[in-house]
Formats: C-alpha cells, sequence, structure tokens
C-alpha cells in the first residue's frame, strides 16, 4: 500500500502515529511542559476525523504541526525526540492505540494487541534505561503507568507483554486527566464494538495509526521553542503566558535533567502556585 495516498501536503516531514511510533525512537515530554489536559472536547474531534476517514469520506484527515528537539543520544540507544509543541495530540494518539490493544484483546484479538504492543510501545532491545516510546512528564508519568498496567492486567500480558516494557519512574499523581481520558476512549472503542463490530474497530484503528497526519517540525535549538510557539499554537488548547515563560525558563536548562527537575520542584511549582489565578495573565 503506498503511504503517501494518506498524505495531505507535499512535505516530507508529514506522517502518521505508525510513521513515528514504528521507529526505533523515544518521545519524550519534557519538564518544561505543561501536564496532560486534553478533555472529552478534543477526544469527540479525534473520534469525528477518525470515523469519517473509517467510514470512506475522506481518505485521510491533517491534524496540524507536531514540533520537537532531537537530543543528542549515545549511538547505541533510541533516537530521542523532545516534543516542543503537540505533546496534547501525540500523548492522545499515544493513549488510543494503547487502549485499543486493551480492547481487542478483550475482545479475543491477542495477536492483534500484541502486534500494537510491539511495533509502538516499547524498544525491546533497549535495556539501558526505560523503553516506551512515550516518556511522559513529570506530572503525568504515574498515570501513563497506569495505563499500561490496565493492559498488563489483562489475559497473560503481565507474563509476555509486560517484562519487555521497561516502565519510567513514577512521578506525579495516580489519578488525573490523562487517565480519565484513557479510560474514556476504552469505553467508545468498546461502544464501536458493541454497535458496529470489530472489522470497524479495525478500520477506526487504522485510521488513526495511518491516516491521521501532522507534519513533524525538528528544531535546530530548544531556544526557539516560544518564537515558533507563537506562530503555532494548538487550536485546541490555547497557551498562556504563563507556559511561554516557563518554556523559555527551561528551554535553557533541556539538557541537564537534574537541574531542571530541582529548578521545577523548588522553584518553579511554588512560583506558578504563588500565582494562582494570575500566572496566565
Amino acid at each position: 500500500m503506498n503511504q503517501n495516498q494518506y498524505r495531505v501536503t507535499d512535505n516530507t516531514n508529514e506522517m502518521s502515529f505508525h510513521d513515528l511510533f514504528a521507529q526505533n525512537t523515544q518521545v519524550r515530554i519534557p519538564l518544561f511542559q505543561r501536564e496532560y489536559v486534553w478533555t472529552q472536547k478534543q477526544l469527540d474531534r479525534l473520534f469525528r476525523e477518525a470515523t469519517v476517514v473509517a467510514d470512506g469520506e475522506e481518505p485521510n484527515r491533517f491534524l496540524g504541526a507536531v514540533i520537537a528537539v532531537r537530543r543528542a543520544a549515545n549511538p547505541a540507544a533510541p533516537q530521542p525526540y523532545e516534543i516542543v509543541d503537540g505533546q496534547q495530540r501525540l500523548t492522545t494518539l499515544f493513549l488510543f492505540n494503547l487502549a485499543a490493544a486493551c480492547v481487542a484483546a478483550r475482545n479475543g484479538q491477542t495477536g492483534y494487541a500484541v502486534g500494537l504492543a510491539n511495533t509502538h510501545f516499547s524498544i525491546s532491545w533497549w535495556t539501558g534505561g526505560p523503553n516506551t516510546k512515550l516518556i511522559s512528564s513529570y506530572a503525568d508519568q504515574a498515570q501513563l503507568i497506569e495505563c499500561f498496567k490496565t493492559l498488563f492486567k489483562i489475559g497473560d500480558f503481565n507474563n509476555t507483554i509486560a517484562p519487555g516494557i521497561s516502565l519510567p519512574p513514577v512521578t506525579g499523581p495516580k489519578d488525573g486527566k490523562l487517565l480519565k481520558q484513557f479510560h474514556r476512549i476504552i469505553k467508545r472503542l468498546e461502544k464501536i464494538i458493541e454497535n458496529s463490530g470489530l472489522e470497524y474497530f479495525n478500520a477506526v484503528v487504522s485510521a488513526v495509526q495511518t491516516k491521521l497526519t501532522f507534519v513533524f517540525i525538528l528544531l535546530k535549538d530548544a531556544s526557539n521553542a516560544t518564537t515558533v510557539f507563537e506562530g503555532l499554537n494548538d487550536p485546541g488548547i490555547p497557551i498562556g503566558i504563563g507556559d511561554l515563560v516557563r518554556n523559555e525558563v527551561f528551554s535553557k536548562i533541556a539538557d541537564e535533567p537534574q537541574q531542571a527537575h530541582h529548578t521545577h520542584q523548588n522553584v518553579w511549582l511554588p512560583f506558578r502556585d504563588g500565582l494562582g489565578e494570575y500566572f496566565d495573565n
């Protein structure tokens, strides 16, 4: 199948979830990014885009731009990309596929679920640290781990899939918007099977994996993030002044994770909490 037929632009960097996450790359949400904030509203839009494609009304749909910085890495390690903009979209696409694996397994499609896990969720050969293909922000990591645990509890996956996935450290609350969104997706996908069957479920999942595309833009310098934010803003959740300040501060120390973590916990969070409702004004 020619994947170019699913492209909306002539940009060579236009790709799908599958194109990005089937690689031996690790997508990281850095400290200076806010936590996951998408709600039912944005999820409804994603499902509308996917069903339009699954129903054959459109061959593909365009989700906008994802902006990242390629970080230096050990040549033997996975290539890390830090996301500057597009965190919400990529995280939701990852949650969707993780939820799809859970629903497929619960409906007798064990091989399909294993294939999703092996292709999109982890880098099996990497043993030098966490090998999940998405590393969330500190605020969301515990919730993403809970999502993985939901998959591991199905059938024999705790003995087959789980040993090959090295999860990152638990940070942040175990409940919040990310975990709630994950369970919303599961319910929506289960409803699709109930109403339209497994074949249509597979068509919707395929649409999300390969036919909802975005342009993947790599910045040469993370300090340019603020400028790019001003020109390319997520249409779902506007970026406030506080977010721009945080991006500027942490882009300066993004290559020093220990210093960044200390600053985030001991300087930035008290500063943000002290401003309260005035943080974005």
